[in-house]
């Protein structure tokens, strides 16, 4: 698995010990492949309320939507290992949103790639980035919802190569908000690359 899923894993992996069902023994459950027998799990938010003992897990994979034989595998596990008693959770699979990227692309030809090249590495970089964005999106306090923001697909194509100067990113046109069960997904890259001498 991913070294990022692995440090995630680590830090979750005490809320385990704990029989009040912190937020962290959710996750670290879902992805434990050893209890849900699915390997399919890169993603999990959970969100509790705490007026109705109700907790609400959302489940993502590395692409997107989570299938429904692996969200199952994953409810049986959380209900086994993870739930304390009065607390009722409910399992879902997110939500994939489909951000199409069109983009021009300024770089020196001292980067000594081709176009083609150029272009399987950012959209190298850029599935990398969706396949690791939490879901809801990133959040920002004091909103209680996220977005897949569109300075993070430019900076993720600038940093592709230290060459590249200038990024213009026409789509998205701007942030992408996002709901608690949804997940940004990558959809048609679109790139123009200008190589200046």
């Amino acid at each position: 698995q991913d070294e990022a899923v692995t440090r995630v894993q680590c830090r979750e992996r005490l809320g385990r010990l704990s029989p009040n069902g912190p937020k962290e023994a959710y996750n670290d459950v879902a992805r434990d492949s050893a209890l849900t027998g699915s390997t399919a799990v890169t993603r999990v938010r959970s969100y509790a309320d705490s007026d109705t003992g109700d907790v609400t897990v959302y489940l993502a994979s590395g692409g997107g939507a989570l299938p429904e034989p692996d969200r199952v595998l994953v409810e049986d596990a959380i209900l086994e290992w993870a739930t304390p008693l009065c607390i009722t959770p409910t399992v879902l699979s997110c939500t994939a949103v489909t951000v199409h990227v069109t983009y021009t692309l300024w770089i020196y030809k001292s980067c000594n790639a081709t176009e083609a090249e150029i272009q399987a590495a950012v959209s190298s970089a850029l599935s990398t980035m969706f396949s690791q964005r939490p879901i809801g999106g990133d959040i920002i306090s004091p909103a209680t919802t996220g977005a897949l923001y569109r300075s993070m697909i430019e900076s993720t194509i600038r940093s592709v190569y230290p060459q590249a100067f200038r990024v213009s990113v026409a789509t998205p046109s701007g942030d992408t908000a996002l709901t608690n069960g949804q997940v940004a997904s990558l959809g048609l890259v679109t790139p123009t690359i200008n190589l200046v001498v």
